[in-house]
């Protein structure tokens, strides 16, 4: 499943080469594991998080995992926001120490380490919300006669700030999980406490009915391809895309 030519191609990576977690999107399940080997990270395999990473493949083996960075967020006890332990993975990278990084991290020579763009009080406070089945009930929307609405209520969504954030994720079951941005606590991550998606991004709904929609995610890096698959979904339940302003992942999202 890995990808060809990647920078992060385990057979290319050893212990001390210059890897860049953001280069590894697309290994597939089995590429992140080998790598997380070669981290340093190979305790951890037996944790039952890396299963919840994979959750979702055997559904839809084109499903989008989380890039390797937020991979390690997802194996962390605790979920400390990827981004930020990236700052710290750094560092042990360049280190001589021979612990692997969570131990170097938590209990190692890295303990004391307090990074001033990232300060252990900062990186201790920010942990993502993982969602257990129950709460994620809560997140769960439908699509009804080409308008989304609230599972559990069935009331149309309706976002009223636009200075606001909000996220989706498709889940491999092709379930519609939506909720609100809050950098550093909650994430698209959050929604199937890491687990493989259809696709993921942000998106702006009123009174119902989808406005914009964008494949952007910083957790999972998904594929145009992707969120093709999510459109022809919801063109299927009735959503005039049409009417819908579609937004690649690199572009300004509120742009005309």
């Amino acid at each position: 499943m890995a990808a060809n030519g990647n920078k992060c191609s385990p057979q290319r990576l050893t212990r001390r080469d210059s890897l860049q977690m953001d280069d590894c999107a697309g290994l597939g399940m089995f590429g992140v594991l080998e790598v997380a080997i070669a981290m340093g990270l190979y305790y951890a395999l037996t944790d039952p998080q890396w299963v919840l990473v994979g959750k979702g493949l055997s559904i839809d083996a084109k499903a989008n995992i989380l890039i390797l960075k937020h991979c390690i967020e997802a194996i962390d006890s605790r979920h400390r926001y990827g981004s930020n332990l990236q700052l710290y993975y750094k560092e042990w990278f360049k280190s001589s120490a021979n612990q692997n990084f969570f131990s170097w991290l938590d209990y190692g020579d890295g303990k004391e380490v307090d990074l001033e763009d990232c300060p252990r009080s900062k990186l201790d406070q920010q942990c993502v919300k993982y969602l257990g089945l129950e709460a994620r009930k809560s997140y769960e929307h439908v699509i009804v006669n080409g308008k989304i609405l609230r599972s559990t209520t069935r009331i149309h969504l309706n976002h009223e700030s636009p200075q606001l954030k909000y996220i989706f994720v498709v889940s491999t079951s092709k379930k519609l999980y939506i909720g609100e941005k809050k950098k550093g606590f909650f994430h698209h991550s959050s929604f199937l406490a890491g687990g493989a998606i259809l696709t993921a991004g942000r998106l702006w709904v009123k009174d119902g009915v989808l406005k914009r929609i964008s494949p952007s995610s910083g957790h999972y890096k998904p594929t145009e391809d992707s969120l093709e698959r999510f459109l022809s979904i919801l063109k299927e339940n009735g959503v005039n895309l049409d009417e819908v302003q579609i937004r690649k992942a690199n572009e300004d999202f509120w742009s005309p």
